[in-house]
């Protein structure tokens, strides 16, 4: 896996491979504010994700996630590593691999 020394040079480098909207997570699905649509878990393809180590700094410990949406629509989200475990459901936390 690369290994990335900032958020900004993850994302970026996702970009450059075509990610380039913005995905957050909800409960039960993915959002996307650019195209007003949800996404459940079976709707997604995770693709490839980074876990930012010590030593990206302020950024450690921050995963970044590639995903492709069935209707092709490519993204990130970004998040701390297990800090959404409480506020998504069992079928999220497991594609998202936070059930590790």
């Amino acid at each position: 896996m690369k290994e990335f020394n900032s958020l900004a040079a993850a994302l970026q480098a996702l970009y450059d491979k075509g990610y380039c909207t913005d995905f957050t997570t909800e409960a039960i699905s993915l959002y996307c504010g650019e195209f007003d649509i949800r996404l459940d878990p079976d709707d997604f393809h995770v693709d490839e994700y980074y876990e930012l180590s010590a030593a990206a700094g302020s950024d450690a410990g921050k995963i970044v996630y590639a995903i492709t949406a069935v209707t092709g629509i490519k993204g990130t989200l970004v998040h701390g590593a297990k800090t959404y475990t409480a506020t998504i459901n069992a079928r999220m936390a497991r594609k998202l691999r936070l059930d590790e």
